[in-house]
């Protein structure tokens, strides 16, 4: 137990001295908002109107203008009347306006609304435009009818639509789609980066001291388990304080910096249980990936042939955030259910159920099952794949050869 803990203790010095750990484990959380959450909600933002932006408009229909005019002031768009085409285009060219929109006069004749911009995928400008010419053609056409203005009005107006969640014993969340959104793919990258920072690191660690001949002093006096167990447990001791120390930034951001950037996110509440079974999902992965990886570096003889093996078990990883929005739109099909139960893919895809449409317990608990039974394979695996191949040279085992290694009597 004594030469457990000291290589324990090695493994882990060796990853918490590193710059690289230093600067992940506080800049990591930024770095993960850079990439997962600011580009969402940058796309969001973007689909906003500037404040006071100009849009030029050339009609011969008066009372059309004006009433785009008013519709555009309630989001802030004033509008500039150009006399010609050319000097709409030219107040575009000029940035004087955001772009220039042609609209037919006669309303009673089917037309197409030309819209011109520097760029043409300003889409939150166009569609203002296109919003406000259909809601006035429609209005005109029912005044043809007979109808009053009062009347038109009354026969437009309609319901806005708001979501809610309700579960199995009555309770109702009204967590709108993008916080749910958000939340998963944030659960679900953090899970990605963990076990892949961590199992790489590990087999990393196993190439560099079988190659610098290092591992053939520690089975001097030190049986190929406990070498492998050290590995393990030393890795994830670093991985789990930079996920608590990540976990405690994030808590805080949530808590004060939102509220600063007067952010427009609506945070999903994640109750205590529903927590404990993704951290103990989480968990369970974790080790079922280290574990491998760990045997992926016994069998490998260089870095370069080691990110071969792995390529399996990283698209495994990847699968349910390639898959992300159809599983939060789709939380029971039958794929999404299939994969909630594939211990490589189940951390990250039950976790999105649970936050979506919680599966009941007796689910949840018997995908959590099968991972513990996996991970207990996956223990019994390294093992034997790692007392085989650690002392091994030659030619790099692939995923097949090594299932062939493990069942070799």
């Amino acid at each position: 137990m004594n030469k457990l803990f000291l290589i324990v203790k090695h493994e882990f010095k060796q990853i918490s001295k590193t710059k690289m750990f230093i600067i992940m484990t506080f800049l990591g959380p930024i770095l993960f908002a850079a990439f997962a959450i600011i580009p969402g909600y940058i796309a969001v933002k973007a689909m906003d109107t500037e404040k006071d932006s100009y849009i030029s408009i050339y009609c011969e229909d008066l009372d059309l203008i004006s009433y785009i005019e008013d519709e555009l002031k309630n989001d802030d768009i004033n509008v500039l009347v150009a006399k010609n085409i050319d000097q709409g285009k030219e107040s575009t060219l000029n940035k004087k306006s955001k772009g220039f929109a042609v609209i037919p006069s006669n309303v009673n004749e089917p037309g197409t609304v030309k819209y011109y911009s520097e760029t043409g995928t300003d889409f939150q400008y166009s569609e203002q435009i296109m919003d406000a010419v259909n809601d006035y053609v429609y209005k005109m056409k029912l005044g043809k009818l007979g109808l009053s203005k009062t009347d038109s009005q009354w026969l437009t107006e309609g319901y806005e639509l708001k979501s809610f969640k309700i579960s199995e014993n009555g309770n109702v969340d009204d967590s709108d789609y993008m916080s749910v959104m958000i939340i998963t793919m944030a659960i679900s990258i953090l899970i990605m980066m963990i076990v892949l920072t961590y199992g790489i690191t590990a087999s990393r660690s196993v190439i560099s001291e079988k190659t610098s001949k290092t591992i053939e002093i520690l089975l001097s006096s030190v049986d190929s388990n406990t070498i492998m167990l050290g590995k393990v447990f030393g890795a994830s001791i670093a991985g789990f304080i930079q996920f608590t120390v990540w976990f405690l930034i994030a808590s805080l951001f949530i808590k004060l910096g939102l509220p600063l950037i007067d952010a427009d996110i609506t945070v999903v509440a994640i109750s205590a249980p529903q927590f404990i079974l993704i951290f103990a999902m989480f968990i369970a992965t974790f080790f079922i990936y280290i574990f491998i990886y760990v045997s992926f570096g016994a069998g490998a003889e260089n870095e370069q042939a080691l990110g071969q093996i792995q390529i399996p078990m990283q698209l495994m990883l990847m699968l349910p955030m390639i898959l992300n929005t159809s599983l939060i739109q789709n939380p029971n099909s039958p794929i999404t259910v299939a994969l909630s139960y594939i211990p490589f893919t189940s951390a990250i895809v039950m976790s999105t159920r649970l936050l979506i449409n919680s599966p009941g317990l007796l689910m949840v608990l018997l995908s959590l099952a099968i991972q513990l039974i996996t991970l207990v394979g996956a223990i019994i695996f390294s093992g034997k794949i790692f007392s085989i191949s650690i002392l091994r040279k030659g030619k790099t085992l692939n995923m097949i050869e090594l299932f062939k290694l493990f069942f070799k009597k």
